[in-house]
């Protein structure tokens, strides 16, 4: 008898039905996530339980800045817990069923283990920032908060590459001498001075590919995944990158920082309006009482959800000028369009989402989309 051939996705070759689990399972479990973190943190509140671990923070220390501490962390510890399963299922067993992962059980608990670590690095001093600026103003924390946490985003982007991501990847300068001369020369001509092209070892963890640009000035450096000088021909390698170029030609790196100020002091001030309009429903007075910080957190989560639609949609826009740059630069658009449909085979790129789902999940143009824009920038250009 003969096998019926299976439906493939054309943008990308994969089978349509298989991407289309595979998104709508990711898809499910994000909205599971926010919507479990909600409750959990209603939970906290309605219960009386935030209250109780206020007292019990209070008589471990009297220091506001370590009450606090301990408070978050012991909330966010809880938070954890409850929402490790969906990142079990998730982040390890979703991907080995559709064949992405290349960890064992071990590595994928060490990854996480150690991601939280770190997180746990940064998050301790900004908490205690907080703590602080909370406790002795109250009414206007959120101002001193905020440029603290703009600073950070900043020192960040320019450390990461050097202090953060050797955390979690082996980084050595790419070998093949010939595309390193190219993308040299490439990134010369777009006016970007680099301290490095670098391949880093992605495939320990996925089979998935990825390229990059990092830093900021003496920092600024490719990454390409090993899994991309593997699978892509240097021509695509060349488009992928003349794509970051386009990002940075249009300073979508330093308008994204600065949007991001903009964002998070607008989310602090109106997430601090409506908890001083609220807090007296769960014990708060002057505002500095943790056991109503929870409601704080909730609106915070909630201004997030709410301006990530417009986030994306920013995002895609930068996108877009990136592939336009492409076509401007003169690189091999075929090439490019190669690589796009091998990425979206490899990843697993859901290359026609429901609207819906590319409204409030996607910071890229779905692939169908990316390919009918260059493919129409082609037909202009003639």
């Amino acid at each position: 008898m003969e096998q019926e051939e299976m439906p493939t996705a054309p943008e990308t070759g994969r089978p349509a039905g298989e991407i289309k689990r595979y998104h709508r399972i990711k898809v499910t479990l994000s909205v599971a996530s926010i919507l479990i973190g909600f409750g959990f943190l209603w939970i906290i509140l309605l219960t009386g339980f935030s209250a109780r671990l206020e007292t019990s923070v209070r008589a471990f220390t009297a220091r506001p800045v370590f009450a606090m501490l301990s408070f978050c962390l012991i909330l966010g510890s809880m938070e954890l817990v409850v929402l490790f399963p969906l990142s079990l299922y998730g982040g390890f067993i979703v991907e080995h069923r559709f064949k992405l992962s290349n960890q064992s059980f071990g590595r994928w608990c060490w990854e996480e283990l150690k991601g939280l670590l770190v997180g746990c690095v940064l998050f301790v001093p900004i908490l205690m920032v907080f703590g602080f600026f909370l406790h002795r103003n109250p009414a206007t924390w959120w101002i001193p908060v905020g440029g603290i946490l703009f600073f950070f985003s900043v020192v960040l982007t320019k450390v990461g590459p050097v202090l953060l991501f050797p955390l979690f990847y082996r980084f050595n300068p790419v070998g093949d001498s010939s595309l390193v001369e190219r993308l040299e020369e490439r990134a010369s001509r777009a006016g970007l001075r680099l301290t490095g092209i670098y391949s880093f070892n992605l495939s320990k963890n996925t089979r998935k590919a990825n390229a990059a640009f990092a830093g900021l000035g003496n920092t600024r450096r490719i990454l390409l995944s090993d899994t991309l000088l593997e699978k892509f021909t240097n021509d695509e390698i060349m488009s992928v990158i003349g794509h970051e170029l386009g990002h940075y030609k249009h300073g979508h790196l330093w308008k994204g920082i600065v949007l991001g100020f903009f964002f998070t002091f607008g989310g602090l001030g109106i997430a601090n309006l409506l908890y001083r309009g609220t807090m007296g429903a769960f014990g708060g007075v002057t505002g500095a009482e943790l056991r109503a910080l929870p409601l704080l957190i909730v609106y915070l989560f909630g201004y997030g959800l709410f301006t990530a639609p417009l986030q994306n949609a920013l995002s895609r826009s930068f996108e877009r000028q990136a592939d336009r740059f492409v076509l401007e630069g003169n690189e091999d658009t075929e090439a490019f369009l190669s690589a796009l449909r091998r990425l979206g085979r490899i990843n697993k790129s859901d290359s026609d989402p429901h609207p819906l789902v590319e409204f409030f999940f996607y910071s890229h143009p779905p692939l169908k989309k990316r390919i009918a824009f260059i493919q129409s920038l082609q037909e202009r250009r003639g």
